[in-house]
C-alpha cells in the first residue's frame, strides 16, 4: 500500500503481503479498503484473496509526529498544482490567440499574393 499525504505525494510504502502468509492463495491479495485515522496514528486495511478477508492494522504514529511537516508540504504541493493549472490555461489561451492571429494574417496576405 502506498499512502499519500492528502492525495498529493507518496509518503511511504507498506508491505501487507504477510497478511495471508499462512494460506496458500490462488491469487494475490487485493486491497478492498484503506483508511488512515484522522490523527495519522493508525492505518486500517481490508484485504481479500481467494474469498478470504483480513483486517490489517498498521502503526503509523511516525506520520503523526510529522503531521505539521506533511501538512505544510501538502499545502505547498496544492499551491504548485494550482499554479501549473493556471499556466496551462494561459498557454491554451495564448495558443488560441496565436491561431486567430495567424488566420487573420493569412486572410490579409492571401489577396495580396494574387495581385
Amino acid at each position: 500500500v502506498m499512502p499519500s499525504a492528502f492525495g498529493y505525494f507518496s509518503i511511504g510504502c507498506i508491505d501487507l503481503g504477510g497478511a495471508f502468509a499462512e494460506d496458500s492463495l490462488d491469487a494475490s491479495p487485493r486491497v478492498c479498503h484503506v483508511r488512515l485515522s484522522d490523527d495519522l496514528r493508525m492505518m486500517v486495511s481490508i484485504l481479500e484473496a481467494s474469498g478470504k478477508y483480513r483486517l490489517v492494522v498498521v502503526d503509523t504514529s511516525v506520520l503523526s509526529r510529522r503531521s505539521e511537516e506533511l501538512r505544510h508540504v501538502a499545502a505547498q504541493c496544492g499551491h504548485i498544482s494550482e499554479q501549473i493549472a493556471n499556466v496551462q490555461n494561459a498557454v491554451k489561451a495564448m495558443a488560441k490567440k496565436w491561431e486567430e492571429a495567424t488566420a487573420a494574417l493569412e486572410r490579409h496576405v492571401e489577396p495580396l499574393a494574387h495581385q
